[in-house]
């Protein structure tokens, strides 16, 4: 099951913008990272997803990164961890779409 990339991609994409943004403006926090760790998600290189994943999610606090996180962790054969994320996706997302997925994969 391919992770909801393109729900996190929107969501970093229309990160609020100030008013008057400088030219210097980059791109919203995390969005670099998840942009990496997705490529190396569809290259099946989980761990490599998995650490960039991690960052993207210290920078932008986005929760359905975690359900990512769990995807790449049980594609990778590390079903303690991958249960670790999806738990902290309930916890931080209990009524998102991908809940009963991450429910399906504690239980």
């Amino acid at each position: 099951m391919r992770p909801s990339a393109l729900v996190v991609l929107g969501v970093l994409a229309v990160a609020p913008v100030p008013a008057r943004a400088q030219p210097t403006d980059g791109p919203a926090p995390g969005a670099v990272e998840y942009e990496r760790g997705q490529v190396a998600y569809d290259l099946g290189r989980y761990a490599e997803a998995i650490e960039a994943w991690e960052q993207s999610y210290a920078l932008s606090k986005h929760t359905l990164l975690l359900f990512n996180l769990g995807q790449a962790a049980r594609l990778a054969g590390d079903c303690r961890r991958a249960v670790g994320y999806y738990r902290a996706f309930l916890r931080a997302s209990p009524e998102a779409p991908q809940a009963a997925d991450a429910e399906s994969f504690v239980n």
